[in-house]
């Protein structure tokens, strides 16, 4: 957002995310959760419909003042700025925009394949990349990794001798799993199979 990046998966390693993003991130949730931001459509001078965020100004606590002046100055948004327009790129051309590059389907399910649990032995084989450092109850989804089939799963699928499961009171993990489904719904175009080919035999 704005040249603040997020946490970095891939074949090649990981790559920290910046703090500044971590802290945004975080605080334009708080915000959102205190009806102090939210967003609309405009159409823009081209008269094509544009996204923007807007920020409250009305009747807000100090503390929320000081809240959205430091999400703006982090961002790099004008102070006297109360609307920022979203577009996707990986930087802005104007200084009310806010520049988002988001992830495609494959880099997302790359990151969240980061948080599986996998056997030492496949590790040490070299047949699976070890799971991301950090600590398990940080992670936005997990997904267990045991011999035997799970008593108390949400979701479970067995692969490779062993049972790969998220338990089913495990709530953010469920969450997470069901938003990632919702995307592959967004993804599918149905089936788009052309008229079945007549072939007729000449002689």
């Amino acid at each position: 957002m704005n040249g603040l990046r997020n946490q970095g998966v891939s074949m090649g390693g990981e790559r920290a995310p910046d703090p500044e993003f971590l802290r945004v991130l975080k605080m334009l949730r708080q915000l959102q959760l205190n009806a102090v931001i939210g967003m609309r459509i405009e159409k823009a001078s081209n008269n094509l419909p544009a996204t923007v965020i807007f920020f409250r100004k009305e009747n807000l606590p100090s503390e929320v003042e000081s809240e959205i002046a430091e999400v703006k100055k982090l961002l790099g948004v004008d102070p006297d700025q109360n609307r920022v327009k979203l577009i996707y790129s990986p930087v802005r051309s104007e200084p009310d925009e806010l520049a988002v590059q988001t992830r495609s389907m494959a880099q997302i399910l790359i990151a969240m394949a980061s948080f599986i649990e996998v056997p030492a032995q496949q590790v040490s084989e070299h047949r699976v990349l070890p799971p991301q450092n950090v600590p398990p109850e940080q992670w936005p989804i997990r997904v267990r990794c045991t011999p035997k089939k799970p008593s108390d799963a949400y979701a479970a699928v067995p692969y490779r001798s062993n049972w790969f499961w998220i338990e089913d009171t495990d709530l953010k993990s469920k969450r997470a799993f069901g938003f990632i489904m919702f995307l592959f719904t967004l993804a599918d175009t149905g089936n788009n199979a052309g008229a079945p080919v007549l072939t007729i035999p000449t002689q």
